[in-house]
């Protein structure tokens, strides 16, 4: 069968926000109803979007030690956030898996420990556990680029193409140093809301959605949207197919006092 790549972003175990199997789930009542609708959502998306023969691991697999607001941490121990991830990794139950590193403020300790290199080292094993900061791989005639976070954000949504078409010039000019391969599809993710660019049959890329959904202390000052889903990038003879599959949004209640 044709590649068919399944990619998640952002899933930030131990928060009350991030991907939470069942026995993981903890925190005020209404969290652990999120936590427990997006989990039954997520295996529903995984029948969906099935089959896959790779899986792309792009960053924040962990929300580590609550740097940003610690209150919000459910997990507070590190081992029960790997064994949580580790767990989601093992429910896909792919046998090729391809790690990318996400933001120290979530993955790394203060001594410098990177939880997702042990988290990759369980699952890929410890000579060549396949976790990179940036990483190039072929899918049938193209070359991906696949990186955690973009170069720069956008806090608007009339410039939410700025950071694609930055990752976009930047490889060009790597490329004519002589240092890094010319890709033709950019995955990013980092910013937690979805967002095609480029020009078909030449080049485009993709903000990914998240798997850490908005109900955060962080997100009371932030009026931009946030994208929840998965997604799944398919070879094909003329151009990669790419499909998202978004979770259900709640709407917010209207107070009547």
């Amino acid at each position: 069968m044709p590649d068919r790549v399944l990619i998640l972003s952002d899933l930030h175990c131990g928060h009350r926000s991030g991907l939470t199997p069942p026995r993981y789930q903890g925190g005020e009542p209404k969290y652990v109803r999120s936590q427990d609708e997006k989990w039954r959502w997520f295996e529903e998306a995984l029948i969906e979007a099935a089959p896959w023969n790779k899986v792309v691991w792009v960053g924040d697999l962990v929300d580590g030690l609550g740097v940003k607001n610690s209150s919000e941490i459910i997990l507070a121990d590190l081992n029960q956030q790997i064994n949580c991830a580790v767990d989601i990794i093992e429910t896909v139950g792919c046998p090729k898996n391809l790690f990318l590193y996400g933001t120290m403020t979530h993955t790394a300790t203060k001594d410098g420990l990177e939880i997702e290199r042990i988290i990759a080292q369980q699952i890929n094993g410890k000579e060549n556990p396949m976790i990179y900061s940036q990483a190039w791989f072929k899918l049938g005639k193209h070359v991906i680029d696949a990186r955690h976070a973009p170069a720069c954000g956008s806090g608007v949504p009339h410039t939410r193409a700025n950071p694609i078409m930055r990752e976009r010039m930047a490889n060009e000019q790597w490329h004519m140093k002589g240092y890094q391969p010319l890709a033709d599809i950019y995955l990013r993710g980092h910013l937690h809301y979805k967002f095609m660019a480029g020009s078909p049959g030449t080049w485009q890329g993709w903000n990914l959605p998240a798997l850490q959904t908005p109900k955060t202390k962080y997100g009371r000052r932030l009026s931009n949207t946030v994208d929840v889903g998965i997604s799944i990038l398919e070879e094909n003879d003329k151009w990669p197919i790419y499909e998202i599959y978004e979770a259900p949004i709640r709407q917010e209640e209207v107070l009547n006092w």
